[in-house]
């Protein structure tokens, strides 16, 4: 039987005694903070060394760097995995990815080529891995 707030299957504390939109919400807003964390962190490492392409001029690095951040979303989401990881359902997990898998389709095959091409000298010198460039750099130029 489980004690008090703890899953008795995982032993981790029970987050499925929230309603699941709340638990999504927290997840979603967790994948959220995870990535601008690094995005920021990214630009902010660039800034510091005074790189021109980040990832280019020290991809071992940034490498490390994403590495990084990838154990540390692990970690943090190990309850998640753990309980997610011991269902079998692939039939629900087919049909929850295949709409998924076709509008990114029909993003890489019929959107992107519509898209005008940047030609590389008209670019801004630190475009950015992100749409958020402009942002970014605007908060962390020297």
């Amino acid at each position: 039987m489980a004690d008090g707030n703890v899953n008795a299957q995982t032993g981790y504390a029970a987050v499925i005694a929230r309603p699941p939109s709340v638990a999504i919400a927290a997840n979603v807003a967790a994948v959220a903070a995870f990535w601008l964390m690094s995005s920021y962190g990214y630009h902010y490492l660039v800034a510091y060394l005074r790189l021109d392409s980040g990832y280019n001029e020290a991809p071992v690095l940034f490498a490390g760097y994403y590495l990084l951040w990838t154990i540390l979303a692990l970690i943090w989401f190990r309850p998640i995995l753990s309980v997610e990881m011991r269902r079998i359902s692939l039939r629900g997990d087919i049909l929850a990815v295949l709409p998924l898998v076709a509008i990114m389709a029909a993003f890489i095959l019929i959107i992107l080529p519509a898209l005008p091409h940047i030609a590389v000298w008209r670019a801004p010198r630190r475009w950015g891995h992100t749409a958020f460039a402009p942002i970014t750099r605007c908060c962390l130029t020297d």
